[in-house]
């Protein structure tokens, strides 16, 4: 049963999802998730179904890494854990320039047939404390404000607290509006 005190456990998981999000393997992606899954990403509508999920995270060729930093776990009987915290994603732009955005997020893991599933993800742009955007900036170049959780992958600065890395190369779940398509990386 993972705990407050396994951040192993979880980054085991976070790490099988991005394996299978970066070599763009959807029977193991959506091996990760609930038959019945939800993602709420930022302004845009639910996404229900194991299917549909899926089909967003194919579409989210922009990610290029995601450094998750699970700030508090609650196990939810044996069979279910909620986790909440901060999510640094890198993003391409239109070039070849990548940018950071500094994100929040909580997931609900469910356990079926003895196998650890995402069921929902919901996540959102960090904020500064006090407004404004912040966590934002081009990677390896200075800090991008100061909202919240992760490291840059590359370079200096930082978006905020000492986050994990947590693989590289491609997205993770929760990934900020940078999965979106089209148009800016924006939420």
């Amino acid at each position: 049963m993972p705990t407050n005190h396994d951040p192993a456990w979880l980054e085991q998981l976070h790490e099988t999802f991005v394996e299978a999000l970066r070599s763009n393997d959807l029977a193991a992606l959506g091996a990760c998730y609930t038959e019945n899954a939800v993602l709420l990403p930022p302004g845009q509508p639910m996404i229900a179904g194991r299917e549909a999920v899926v089909g967003y995270w194919q579409k989210a060729e922009r990610i290029q890494d995601l450094v998750f930093e699970a700030t508090d776990t609650r196990a939810l009987g044996t069979d279910a854990l909620r986790e909440a915290g901060n999510l640094l994603v890198t993003t391409r732009g239109q070039g070849r320039e990548t940018f950071n955005v500094a994100s929040k997020y909580i997931s609900l893991w469910i356990k079926v047939d003895g196998v650890w599933k995402i069921d929902s993800t919901a996540w959102s742009r960090a904020s500064a404390p006090g407004g404004g955007g912040g966590g934002r900036g081009r990677q390896g170049g200075g800090g991008g404000g100061g909202g919240g959780g992760g490291r840059r992958r590359q370079g200096g600065g930082g978006a905020g607290g000492g986050g994990r890395r947590q693989g590289g190369g491609a997205g993770r779940q929760g990934a900020g509006g940078a999965a979106r398509q089209g148009g800016d990386d924006e939420d």
